[in-house]
């Protein structure tokens, strides 16, 4: 256990292998796994006594997970007494899981209705009305199908702007004018009247009001800065903190290097406002802004690394097994990113390690 390590958030996840859950915690900052448990399910006093581990080594008391909206997960939090905030990412996926339906009944709608435009077949006047009446009710449904799609694709990208922490100028949204601004896109969304959206918007508004805790802790963090350096650089540094995420987050790699040139844009700017300071601020404003976790993606690395294990192993896991992949990932050095040439538990503890991974593990065996 890593006695006295500075833990705020918690990533929790879980990953399956032959049907039994393997319950995953970690730190986000550093990557470290700090618990990893095989189960035979995934009940909320399951988790409970998987964080208790944690709580005897005196590494949590009143930190935040982020995760998913798992009922066993969630509850055991509460059980638990710990802050469960919602994966952002998971709240909205169900969204565009609708969005793209709405895509696929559009194009549909079309081929359906360049097939019924055909009327050459027809000779007499009675076919060629029939025919006719067809198409128009045709074009009539692609029409409407087109009409929604449309229409979700600007709710859902006016969702995701206010969603977002900063606008275009680096100033931190209002809390009352985002929460009324949010409400009014999903009443708009409800309004195209589809009940599989209906149900994903009421599990997102269901979700997002765990949300609303976490955006005034951003606040605060944001008047603190703004209190401690000058509010135009502060603001510059903040808009281009944020495109940084969004290249991160995006899958295009066109736009990815767009956004990527714009946060540099944005930090040659907050340099050119304070030439001697400009570099100091905008890594206390990265660094105060990264350490408030929204999304528990990060586990995904662990799971990365963790699948293949289990696939080789077909099943032959035990607990030893998976504690021995967590010393090794704790003590094994990162490649490349931020975190490279760093190893989860130097970054968690502050202190460098004075053998590698490989001799202190063979130094156990």
């Amino acid at each position: 256990m890593l006695l006295g390590a500075p833990i705020v958030f918690l990533l929790c996840d879980e990953i399956f292998t032959l049907g039994q859950p393997i319950r995953l915690t970690v730190e986000p900052r550093s990557l470290a796994i700090l618990q990893i448990e095989l189960g035979d399910h995934r009940a909320a006093e399951t988790w409970k006594k998987h964080w208790e581990a944690l709580a005897g080594a005196g590494l949590i008391e009143h930190q935040t997970v982020v995760a998913d909206q798992g009922a066993g997960l969630v509850k055991g939090c509460a059980l638990m007494g710990l802050r469960h905030h919602p994966d952002v990412f998971q709240l909205l996926r169900p969204l565009a899981i609708c969005g793209e339906r709405f895509s696929r009944q559009a194009l549909a709608a079309i081929a359906w209705e360049y097939e019924r435009g055909g009327l050459e077949i027809g000779r007499s006047e009675p076919v060629i009305n029939k025919r006719m009446a067809s198409y128009e009710a045709a074009k009539a449904a692609a029409e409407e199908k087109i009409r929604r799609y449309d229409h979700v694709c600007y709710l859902w990208a006016e969702l995701r702007k206010a969603l977002e922490w900063f606008d275009r100028e680096g100033r931190i949204h209002n809390g009352a004018s985002r929460q009324a601004e949010r409400k009014a896109i999903l009443e708009l969304m409800r309004a195209l009247g589809c009940e599989p959206l209906k149900q994903a918007l009421s599990s997102f508004a269901s979700g997002l009001e765990g949300d609303w805790g976490y955006s005034q802790t951003a606040e605060a963090s944001y008047q603190g800065l703004i209190q401690r350096s000058p509010r135009d650089v502060v603001e510059v540094c903040a808009c281009g903190w944020q495109l940084k995420r969004q290249s991160t987050n995006r899958k295009d790699d066109g736009i990815r290097k767009r956004l990527a040139q714009e946060a540099e844009f944005y930090d040659d700017y907050a340099a050119s406002l304070l030439p001697e300071q400009g570099d100091a601020i905008r890594k206390e404003v990265e660094e105060t802004l990264d350490a408030e976790v929204r999304s528990s993606s990060l586990v995904e690395n662990i799971h990365a690394a963790l699948r293949p294990l289990l696939d080789t192993c077909r099943g032959q896991v035990d607990q030893e097994l998976l504690e021995l992949f967590a010393s090794v990932h704790k003590h094994r050095r990162f490649g490349r990113g931020k975190r490279a040439g760093k190893a989860p538990i130097e970054i968690l503890t502050g202190k460098e390690m004075e053998k590698t991974w490989l001799d202190s593990l063979l130094e156990t065996a």
